[in-house]
């Protein structure tokens, strides 16, 4: 390894590290923003989140009642079965239909936690991503660098242990709430969500075409 470089070999060296990846652009001069969200708070107060899942939940009831149906049905089926001989015709059959009750209540609760699983893991999926394109469009308009994942204090801490600890294990010790964007995620998704069967359109508009981002949030933290 050569101690020093020859002061030519210097200068091409230097204009090879110069050239060797795209120019980028330059940064502006001064402090980067730091802005925070309560992701835990948008999901519980994002209105499509919550439409989406009590529907979620709906379905699961009705498939409980499904499996309670057939449930009972094997329990009718055993109960017959006891006031005939093992042997008999009449034990035989029912102890044939209840089989088949039992494998079709197998097959269908595998059938619907693997549906209903599904269903809650693209929910999160869809939410998370709509929320996170809102966060992103709001750092853009209100020049925030850096948007951090915080946890706020439960309302009631004595009510929400867990909570409690995830607020206090969090690595955001202090910032300040002019810099907390929850309130204007959740607002402005709000806003952009029309809940299917419920659009009323002003006149001479139409409810095609993409949503426009987020207007831009009056500016916090600055005098």
């Amino acid at each position: 390894m050569f101690k020093r470089f020859h002061p030519v070999l210097a200068v091409v060296f230097a204009g090879l590290v110069c050239v060797s990846g795209p120019a980028r652009a330059q940064q502006p001069a001064g402090p980067q923003r730091i802005g925070f969200v309560d992701m835990t708070e948008v999901f519980k107060k994002y209105k499509k989140f919550t439409t989406l899942r009590d529907e979620l939940k709906a379905d699961f009831e009705a498939s409980e009642q499904r499996a309670r149906a057939l449930f009972d049905k094997m329990k009718q089926l055993q109960g017959e079965m006891k006031g005939f001989d093992p042997a008999s015709v009449d034990y035989a059959e029912r102890e044939k239909q209840l089989n088949t009750l039992k494998a079709e209540m197998e097959t269908f609760s595998q059938r619907v936690q693997r549906e209903l699983m599904a269903r809650q893991s693209e929910t999160n999926k869809t939410i998370y991503l709509e929320v996170l394109d809102m966060v992103n469009g709001l750092a853009r308009a209100n020049n925030y660098s850096v948007v951090l994942r915080v946890n706020n204090p439960p309302e009631k801490m004595e009510e929400d242990p867990a909570g409690t600890m995830q607020w206090m294990n969090q690595p955001v010790i202090v910032y300040s709430r002019d810099d907390d964007l929850t309130g204007d995620v959740i607002h402005y998704l709000n806003e952009r969500y029309k809940p299917a069967g419920n659009i009323t359109p002003a006149a001479g508009t139409t409810t095609t075409g993409p949503a426009r981002g987020p207007a831009a949030r009056p500016a916090v933290g600055r005098p």
